[in-house]
């Protein structure tokens, strides 16, 4: 029931610091830098948390904590490894390990859950080792393959279907609406990284003070989310970006958030400060920002889907369709209106620094203009439907004045006979029998049968491809219309 709900959230209660994330990574061994074994990283599961929203769109969040890894390059690992949830690419070139250029490179080897519920004696292990997908080296389609991975449809139930294999009525069909990468927020706190990026030194050039994290490839990496290295062979496009996506209001302070599309991660020393107010910060309020960015930009990206539907339907041929398909559009801008009045803010915080981040998110999600986009969008459709269905209007009407001048010269003729041209009832036999011609009659009798010819041939004309598709139909439909034909005549003969 959403009548008065915007959000419906479900919490699925463990037992406290009891169940785990597990997350394995092959043996990888970078171009540029030394083998790396294989590991498995192992993080304590604080809660899993699923909300939906009244635009159709759900978040499930794992709420993760790392006591045992502490490194730069194993937070990178971490962060990139334990948000994938499907491989980038397929090796088809090695039938036999399709999965292995992609698992050296972005996906974990496998990922496991071990769950223990609040209350209850049993243990809940789910682990997705990816090797479903391939199967489509052996012959299986892709349409049964779902690519969420186990460690997510196990939580979710039965009842949600990422595929339309076997989908049944009472099911939800799942589509992911961002790529291959979990959202990623996350605390790091290193004293030697916070004090390198927080040093500075006067610019002559730039007449001002020029920070480390400017030119900082780690710094980049962990905004970014890249295990490996920073991808970019030009400094200054990296300083760039780093300036771009840095939230510097502390920096002197050795805090530093970073923003980008799929990430919002904040890196600071680790005093008192740090870990018990900036943490609880990033925990509570800065993730419901994040939370507000992603469904926001979620429901964007499942309006702009309806909306090409629309676009994609086949060009109506009747008036049935151009109704549903204006309903349809009518239906969708008014969830769009809801969307903008209940969902998309423009100031969710007084905080100024709350703000800030918020404009900072949504501009790197490109959300506003995302939101002018397809304001434009749905104004266009609706205005295309809109005038499918006034031109339908037009036709049918021309098909009434088609008709209306088709029976004009037959009305005519009747009123200058007259409508007391038939005889009465009972002497309608011997008119027919008698062997006498009677032409007034006969006149009668065919004007009548003209007039509703005309009218079953103008009608069907009219309506062959709304009620009378079927061919039983319209044979019923042409009885009736003889039958009245027969009324017609019988009916003045009684009077």
């Amino acid at each position: 029931d959403w009548d008065n709900k915007a959000i419906l959230q479900y919490n699925l209660e463990l037992e406290k610091n009891e169940s785990k994330y597990f997350i394995n990574v092959v043996e990888r061994e970078p171009w540029d830098k030394p083998k790396i074994p294989a590991i498995t990283y192992e993080l304590v599961i604080e809660d899993i948390i699923i909300n939906f929203y009244q635009t159709g769109v759900g978040i499930l969040s794992f709420h993760l904590s790392n006591y045992k890894h502490n490194e730069p390059e194993q937070i990178l690992d971490i962060n990139d490894f334990g948000r994938r949830i499907y491989p980038q690419f397929l090796n088809d070139g090695d039938p036999k390990s399709p999965l292995k250029s992609v698992k050296e490179n972005f996906l974990a080897n496998s990922i496991e859950l071990e769950l223990k519920i609040l209350n209850q004696k049993k243990e809940i292990r789910v682990k997705d080792s990816f090797a479903k997908f391939c199967d489509w080296f052996e012959g299986d389609e892709p349409k049964t393959i779902s690519k969420l991975p186990e460690f997510i449809t196990k939580l979710l139930g039965n009842k949600f279907k990422h595929t339309e294999h076997d989908l049944k009525v009472g099911d939800i069909k799942l589509s992911h609406v961002i790529d291959d990468r979990m959202f990623t927020i996350c605390w790091y706190g290193n004293e030697h990284c916070a004090q390198i990026l927080s040093e500075k030194q006067w610019s002559k050039e730039l007449n001002r003070f020029e920070y480390n994290y400017e030119n900082n490839d780690l710094w980049y990496r962990f905004i970014f989310v890249d295990n490996r290295n920073s991808g970019i062979a030009n400094r200054n496009f990296l300083r760039q970006l780093n300036i771009k996506h840095t939230y510097d209001r502390w920096i002197d302070n050795r805090s530093f958030f970073g923003i980008s599309r799929y990430s919002f991660v904040l890196l600071t020393n680790r005093d008192w400060f740090s870990k018990n107010i900036m943490l609880a910060h990033l925990q509570t309020m800065y993730f419901q920002l994040v939370m507000l960015a992603l469904i926001q930009r979620a429901s964007l990206l499942r309006f702009s889907d309806e909306a090409t539907k629309v676009k994609l339907l086949e060009k109506p041929k009747h008036e049935q369709r151009i109704e549903n398909q204006l309903v349809y559009v009518e239906q969708l801008y008014e969830r769009y209106i809801h969307f903008v009045n209940k969902i998309f803010f423009r100031e969710p915080t007084a905080q100024e620094q709350g703000i800030e981040l918020y404009d900072m998110l949504l501009d790197n999600m490109r959300i506003e203009r995302e939101v002018k986009n397809l304001d434009r969008e749905l104004d266009e459709i609706h205005r295309y439907v809109s005038l499918a269905a006034q031109r339908k209007e037009n036709e049918d009407l021309r098909y009434l004045t088609i008709l209306a001048t088709l029976l004009l010269p037959a009305s005519l003729v009747a009123g200058i006979l007259g409508i007391n041209t038939l005889p009465s009832i009972t002497s309608i036999p011997d008119k027919i029998f008698n062997g006498v011609f009677y032409p007034a009659f006969w006149m009668s009798v065919g004007i009548i049968f003209l007039i509703t010819t005309i009218f079953i041939y103008a009608t069907d004309r009219l309506l062959k491809f709304r009620l009378f598709r079927k061919r039983k139909n319209r044979r019923l439909f042409y009885v009736v219309m003889i039958l009245l034909a027969v009324l017609m005549i019988l009916i003045p003969s009684l009077f």
